[in-house]
């Protein structure tokens, strides 16, 4: 089942294998090594997507074959990635085939006890059990764990994360590494040893990612569980041309004619009015006024009214007026990683050979 390419940041891996609904076993790298799942069924996923992961039986039929067409053959340096929910005891996360010669061995990435997390770099010309592997002691059952095995050639360090922490490294020094041949998840042809629980989100690159690169690529296939592959849709360009409309409107001379208002000239004459006022003397007899001045104390203002009389006559009238003037009140109212050092002395078991017995025995 083929949907779309799942880009990856700022490197894109060589084999990506979702796990999901969506991708189903399928490469979303883009290079076409998809994957035949066989005895499984989809499960809840490390990230709330109910058909996020694969769900492995712990049997010999119940595995992922992926096929190599080349694109998987990381030669010098690698980084494999995976979401695990470990609910056995041992059993191979992912496993490179090897060739006869070496017993079926080449690069493997595996669980070897309730904890234990391993890892082989196995040389493309050494035998697998002259190269020491790396291992720790970090799983934790029936909870989602996101693991990681990288190896540098550059430095000779291979190295085990998990949740995104270096948790043991190892010097290996080997100058090509065995990665030629298929993968197969869950199960090693001839072993007894079978993974048990969920797998979500296998990522390989070709490369040792550095700490910071493997945290930013633990959310990598969730996003791809709820993203829908993008469509582009074109619409036809629709021209509408309207024709153009030309509307003459004939020329018209409209002549008003002018009009002239005459206002006719209105004199108007006042007659003129003369006054003549007679001169009249009159004498008054001399007449003396007193003026009282009334005194009214009060505790705390005193006012005086002065009384002014006049007199004037006319033809003879003695007319007398009082003027009563009052002065305005002077007064107012007052206005806010650590790293775990290497478990050298963890082996993982040494394989069995087709007979059913192990290496050594």
């Amino acid at each position: 089942m083929r949907v779309g390419v799942l880009r990856c940041g700022e490197a894109d891996a060589v084999g990506l294998w979702p796990l999901n609904s969506q991708y189903g076993a399928s490469d979303a790298s883009g290079n076409g090594n998809d994957g035949v799942a066989t005895g499984t069924q989809l499960a809840p996923g490390p990230n709330g997507d109910p058909d996020g992961a694969f769900l492995f039986s712990g049997t010999v039929s119940s595995y992922i074959d992926i096929p190599n067409n080349g694109r998987l053959d990381v030669r010098l340096s690698y980084t494999i990635l995976a979401n695990i929910y470990p609910t056995g005891y041992d059993g191979p996360i992912f496993n490179y085939v090897g060739n006869n010669n070496d017993h079926l061995w080449a690069i493997h990435f595996w669980q070897t006890s309730h904890q234990a997390l391993f890892l082989r770099t196995i040389g493309r010309h050494t035998r697998w059990d002259s190269i020491p592997p790396v291992s720790a002691n970090v799983l934790q059952q029936n909870a989602w764990n996101y693991v990681g095995g990288t190896y540098d050639s550059s430095t000779g360090v291979e190295a085990v994360w998990n949740d995104g922490e270096l948790v043991a490294q190892l010097q290996i020094g080997v100058p090509s590494v065995a990665s030629q041949y298929a993968v197969r998840v869950a199960v090693k042809d001839g072993d007894r040893r079978y993974f048990a629980g969920r797998i979500a989100c296998i990522q390989l690159y070709d490369f040792a990612m550095t700490q910071e690169q493997i945290v930013s690529a633990r959310d990598r296939c969730a996003s791809s569980a709820t993203t829908t592959p993008a469509v582009t849709t074109t619409t036809p360009a629709v021209t509408i041309t309207t024709p153009a409309i030309t509307t003459t409107t004939p020329a018209g001379t409209t002549t008003t004619p002018a009009v002239t208002a005459t206002t006719p000239a209105v004199t108007t004459i006042t007659p003129a009015i003369t006054t003549t006022t007679s001169t009249v003397t009159a004498t008054a007899p001399t007449v003396t006024t007193t003026t009282s001045t009334v005194t009214t104390t009060t505790p705390t203002v005193t006012t005086t009214t002065p009384v002014t009389t006049t007199f004037s006559s006319s033809n003879d009238a003695s007319i007398v007026t009082t003027t009563m003037t009052q002065p305005e009140d002077p007064t107012s109212p007052p206005p806010t990683a650590s790293l775990t050092p290497s478990r050298l002395g963890e082996e993982d078991p040494p394989p069995l050979t087709r007979a059913g017995h192990r290496e050594g025995q």
